[in-house]
């Protein structure tokens, strides 16, 4: 289901507006407890203010009512910050505030009848002032609910506007249309912070996807340009970037390693008697193969075409990486390959070349490599050329 935001006429995906809602939610929750400090204050402010001027039972029996409602709400909100997760039942918690919100307003609401009556005309003032400036306050920490805060409002300040009714000094007369058209003026302000509030979490929401759209391109370009498209292998480049570090890290250690060049014998036959599709298959799983054979720290790369390039670190001499290449080469012709119906067998020509014998930079290590390779080839194929004068063998697989 989409779902359009009218504050910017985008649609916007059922996930993203669930989202939305649950961090208008959250950022509610958060502030309350500012909220909740500053309205106890304010209380507080009343309570002096017509301690001597108010019987004490009206006064006591208004600030009780008032704290109840207010500790109830903080125990309610720690409740929600406590437990709270992206899984929290949004609506459930909704109106659990807006309840809460109502509630406060009702505390606020009646002062207007508890307090007002019973008290002197300036501290009916002071009682207006409070009131105005507490329903002003409220704009920010509960707009992002709008239900919340125009609850709080109306609640908070109609009482007030029925009780001014009953003084018929024109004072009154003044406090209460302005009441009124306060009252108004807050309903529609709270509308258009929500919708705003909104808008910034929307665009916040819109970037992080930006901004992560962003990283996937990323990391997809620099994907594509260092691994091979068809068989996810390393690239060529790559492939040089891991051969000129190993060639640092054997020069400092004073090590051998070792580059594995071959390709599929007869690989033009299959295109040629099965089709591109079927060869394509067919490289893709010789490096599945090549993977399970080789440890997870011996890089491997397809170069182009037919041709694959091995490195090979940390070996301990001439025999054990003959041993290497005779286990490359075996497992890949032991098994046909099964390829939709068919079943195709195949064997290597490897060269390989040695630094530092053989060179001691990456071009050229390739090189020798790949004209031991052409050697194995030439000579019949299925088998291991050594570039080195005294280690050029050829060992049958």
């Amino acid at each position: 289901m989409i779902l359009v935001d009218k504050t910017n006429m985008k649609k916007v995906p059922r996930e993203t507006e669930e989202k939305i809602e649950f961090s208008l939610l959250e950022y509610t929750y958060s502030q309350f407890n500012v909220a909740a400090i500053s309205s106890v204050f304010c209380a507080i402010v009343i309570f002096a203010g017509l301690y001597h001027s108010t019987p004490k039972i009206y006064l006591y029996t208004w600030f009780i009512i008032f704290l109840i409602i207010s500790i109830s709400r903080i125990i309610t909100v720690q409740i929600f910050e406590r437990y709270k997760s992206p899984k929290t039942n949004s609506p459930i918690w909704r109106n659990i505030f807006t309840i809460g919100a109502f509630l406060g307003g009702l505390g606020w609401g009646l002062m207007a009848f508890i307090l007002f009556p019973h008290t002197g005309p300036l501290q009916q003032t002071l009682c207006i002032l409070v009131l105005a400036g507490v329903t002003a306050g409220s704009i920010t920490t509960l707009s992002a609910l709008p239900t919340a805060a125009i609850g709080y409002i109306f609640i908070s300040i109609m009482p007030m506007i029925i009780q001014l009714q009953f003084f018929r000094e024109s004072i009154y007369n003044f406090f209460d249309f302005t009441l009124a058209a306060y009252l108004i003026f807050l309903s529609i302000l709270s509308l258009r912070v929500h919708r705003m509030i909104k808008s910034v979490i929307f665009l916040r929401f819109e970037n992080d996807a930006l901004l992560s759209g962003l990283a996937s391109v990323n990391d997809l370009l620099e994907n594509l340009a260092t691994h091979d498209s068809l068989t996810q292998l390393a690239n060529s480049r790559l492939f040089q970037i891991n051969l000129s570090n190993a060639i640092k890290r054997a020069k400092r250690d004073k090590k051998i390693l070792a580059v594995l060049f071959f390709d599929i014998d007869k690989f033009k036959n299959v295109n040629d008697h099965y089709g591109h599709n079927i060869g394509n298959e067919l490289l893709i799983k010789v490096s599945q193969r090549l993977i399970k054979t080789l440890r997870s720290s011996d890089p491997i790369a397809r170069l182009g075409g037919d041709e694959f390039v091995i490195l090979i670190e940390e070996f301990q001499d001439i025999e054990n990486i003959t041993k290497v290449a005779e286990k490359i080469c075996q497992n890949i012709s032991e098994e046909p390959f099964e390829i939709n119906s068919f079943k195709i067998n195949t064997s290597l020509s490897l060269g390989i070349s040695i630094y530092p014998n053989d060179g001691s930079d990456v071009e050229i290590l390739i090189k020798k490599a790949d004209e031991a390779m052409y050697y194995a080839k030439q000579h019949g194929g299925n088998s291991i050329h050594f570039c080195t004068s005294e280690f050029n063998l050829t060992s049958q697989s």
